[in-house]
Order: C-alpha cells, then sequence, then structure tokens
C-alpha cells in the first residue's frame, strides 16, 4: 500500500464478472468530453446507482477491511466510476 494502490485478484466469480461487464456494457456508448478524461476512454459515473450488479465489488469483505484499515472511523464511500480506456490511436 506505500504507492497509493493495491491490487485485489480474483476477488469475485467469473458469473459476477460476467455480469458487471454485460450491465457495463450499456452504459459504455460515448468516449471522453475532453483530454483531461481522454479522448478514447469510455466512462461510468454514479456506478452504485446504475449498476446493481457493481455491488459485489464495493461490499467485498476484503475491499471493506482495507478501507477500515486505512480510513477514519464513520468514513463514506462516495464515488465509484467504470473507466474503459481504449487504443489511443483513432478508430
Amino acid at each position: 500500500m506505500e504507492r497509493g494502490y493495491i491490487i485485489l485478484e480474483r476477488i469475485i466469480s467469473e458469473e459476477q464478472l460476467a455480469a458487471v461487464r454485460a450491465e457495463a456494457e450499456a452504459h459504455l456508448g460515448h468516449f471522453g468530453r475532453n483530454s483531461f478524461e481522454g479522448e478514447r476512454t469510455q466512462r461510468i459515473y454514479g456506478v452504485p446507482q446504475k449498476m446493481r450488479s457493481a455491488d459485489c465489488f464495493i461490499e467485498h469483505p476484503l475491499v471493506l477491511a482495507h478501507l477500515d484499515g486505512v480510513m477514519q472511523p464513520s468514513y463514506l464511500l462516495s464515488q465509484a466510476q467504470v473507466i474503459n480506456i481504449q487504443d489511443q490511436s483513432p478508430a
């Protein structure tokens, strides 16, 4: 965690992952709005409201345990998003 991130591999089943991908597909129609977002990226903001299938990530015991260890008591997780980064060359 010394670099500001962790990688949790295979924390959900293949079936759960397929459900997340399928639900995300419906929200990934347009590309980034500007150079800051990336003109060849697709984003889904407000994931908890739009994609109930993503709850398996947000509520996963390993995720919550990590947050409990690094955040102050009574923290509020208020941001979750999907970022699909495409090849940077124009289509």
